[in-house]
């Protein structure tokens, strides 16, 4: 995929905050740094809440994903084409195990996960969740760097 690193397992992830690079989505943040924690719903509706976050430019976040519902969701932080390819390919795979990607966090019915990520620069960055059917009907988010 343009723009993700390879990884050992076979998947890719987001390269770093490059200064200048318009589709630069942040990447992943160490614990010490981070300045707050976002609390993002996901439920069977297919639908992220808050689906709308604003962060600021090189801040570093803390992100807690509650699964509301009785499906496996994901949140995954990407440009619009990555998430549209990871969708594709996690529609060929779907019970594909998800290893540990930075840019992501898979949660179990019920469960809740948590990913650091530091943002970039100024602009938009895309999240979805890439289980088959779940980002094309809906499932989707995004955080505005301002």
């Amino acid at each position: 995929m343009p723009g993700m690193a390879s990884m050992s397992q076979g998947q890719a992830m987001p390269q770093p905050a490059v200064p200048g690079n318009p589709v630069s989505v942040g990447g992943p943040g160490t614990a010490s740094a981070v300045s707050r924690t976002i609390r993002i719903l996901a439920d069977d509706r297919m639908r992220f809440s808050p689906d709308v976050v604003h962060v600021k430019p090189g801040e570093t976040v803390r992100i807690v994903v509650v699964n509301q519902g009785h499906l496996r969701h994901e949140l995954t932080i990407g440009t619009q084409s990555e998430l549209e390819e990871h969708a594709k390919m996690m529609a060929t795979m779907p019970d594909m195990p998800n290893g540990k990607e930075p840019n992501m966090v898979a949660v179990a019915p019920q469960g809740q996960g948590e990913l650091i990520w530091r943002f970039g620069q100024p602009g938009t960055v895309p999240f979805a969740c890439t289980m088959p059917g779940h980002m094309q009907q809906g499932m989707i988010g995004r955080f505005i760097v301002d």
